[in-house]
């Protein structure tokens, strides 16, 4: 760590990072029970057809969005979806879906054995928070899922702007809601491409965690510093 002041702020990509986690969101064993759910609730649904209404819709959204890295809404998608079976109710009905559709396409969900020894170590020592690609509507339950809320004291989820990481505008974002310049955080992932260019973009000190094994992306950003585990960074 002698290459990295001690910052004000360590801020964390989640997923890959912190969260090992593994979906699947094309099976049929996704789609199936959620259109039979539908129906359950009166609703018209074909397990092919509400597939196929998903990933072209979220084409749709890629397309249309003017954003270099655009993120989907998921209250929207889903939204979208149910508007065409029909329903007309309260917006937190969509929100359920949308969480059962996550339920359902997950396959693992858990912590990297070195996630949890450096939170408690650094819990105190530092402010920490976490910038992710992600959907909030998923990614809170799956915090307290998996019993990491308390470490957090902000944090930036890409489905409330509607752009995706490596945009520095996310790293921003953290940055304002702590109230700190960029060479006073520091910022620890697992993507080389999405995390650590983002990172460098946005001029705070990257940290690349290349966890063996992981599939590693193309990018000519440089990190600041790579370790191969979270325990390399338990002597700050």
């Amino acid at each position: 760590m002698s290459t990295l002041l001690k910052p004000q702020v360590v801020l964390f990509d989640l997923y890959g990072t912190l969260i090992d986690i593994h979906t699947d969101e094309r099976s049929r064993a996704v789609w199936q029970p959620l259109a039979r759910f539908l129906r359950y609730q009166g609703l018209p649904a074909d397990d092919q057809k509400l597939r196929h209404e998903f990933f072209s819709l979220m084409r749709q959204i890629r397309r249309a969005s003017p954003e270099r890295h655009p993120e989907w809404d998921g209250g929207v998608v889903f939204g979208t979806l149910l508007r065409a079976l029909g329903y007309a109710g309260e917006a937190g009905f969509i929100t359920e879906v949308a969480q059962l559709f996550r339920v359902l396409s997950m396959r693992r969900l858990g912590l990297f054995s070195d996630t949890l020894p450096l939170l408690q170590h650094l819990h105190g020592r530092y402010r920490m928070g976490l910038i992710s690609d992600a959907q909030r509507c998923f990614l809170e339950p799956e915090l307290a899922e998996v019993g990491l809320s308390q470490f957090f004291d902000h944090i930036v989820v890409s489905s409330d702007y509607g752009y995706r990481k490596p945009d520095p505008r996310l790293f921003a974002q953290a940055l304002a809601a702590f109230e700190v310049p960029p060479d006073q955080a520091v910022f620890i992932g697992d993507n080389l491409l999405r995390d650590v260019s983002g990172a460098v973009a946005a001029r705070i000190p990257a940290i690349w965690l290349a966890r063996p094994g992981a599939r590693t992306e193309q990018s000519s950003a440089r990190p600041d510093l790579t370790i191969s585990g979270l325990a390399e960074l338990e002597g700050w």
